[in-house]
């Protein structure tokens, strides 16, 4: 089996809705720097330029979550959530895709916890009805 395969990864996510390649520069940039601090040599660009936040029918991100559940991967970085979606409901069903896949999050740009509000207020309001 290829041992590429069996690597696990941090995998750092970038999308833009616009084809804009200094947007997509400026958060790999961001990701590469934070790869550095933290000492992370094994990582994988996944990146959606040009794609709307409104589908998720995005090549990288369905790559992703391929990869997420071979359990390859282990962390998404990330500059924020706005580069999964703009709705609670879409964030709060790739938040649960995820962490049924054991994957850890991590935002730049927002305190982590912010990352799981969707799935906060989507667990309370279960509760609730």
């Amino acid at each position: 089996m290829n041992e590429k395969a069996n690597e696990k990864i941090t995998a750092f996510y970038c999308r833009w809705s616009c084809n804009d390649d200094v947007e997509i520069e400026k958060q790999k940039t961001a990701l590469i720097d934070y790869a550095m601090a933290n000492s992370i040599e094994k990582y994988e660009f996944y990146i959606d330029n040009g794609y709307t936040c409104y589908s998720t029918n995005r090549p990288s991100l369905i790559k992703l979550m391929t990869d997420a559940e071979k359990g390859r991967i282990t962390e998404i970085v990330f500059t924020n959530t706005a580069r999964f979606g703009q709705y609670s409901r879409q964030i709060d069903e790739i938040i649960r895709q995820f962490l049924n896949c054991g994957v850890v999050f991590k935002s730049l740009d927002e305190m982590d916890t912010l990352v799981f509000m969707p799935l906060f207020f989507s667990l309370l309001e279960e509760k609730e009805a």
